[in-house]
């Protein structure tokens, strides 16, 4: 949800594919470098989770669309 609410933030002034992606990229970068406290594991490895599941069902066949991959 965090991904999603920092993309629609930011889509007006970041026009490129990169503007789409990067929510979606930092999130699981952050949830990786929680995954060294012992205390944030769990939250993080949910995260993550989360993420891995965003984008193999939602992100990863979008860009093969916008970058005219076909299967």
């Amino acid at each position: 949800m965090v991904g999603v609410v920092l993309f629609l933030g930011t889509m007006g002034f970041i026009g490129s594919i990169w503007g789409f992606l990067w929510p979606f990229i930092l999130i699981p970068v952050l949830a990786g470098a929680l995954m060294f406290s012992r205390r944030w594991r769990r939250f993080a490895t949910g995260v993550l989770i989360v993420s891995a599941a965003t984008w193999i069902i939602v992100i990863g066949p979008r860009m093969g669309m916008m970058g005219g991959w076909v299967l």
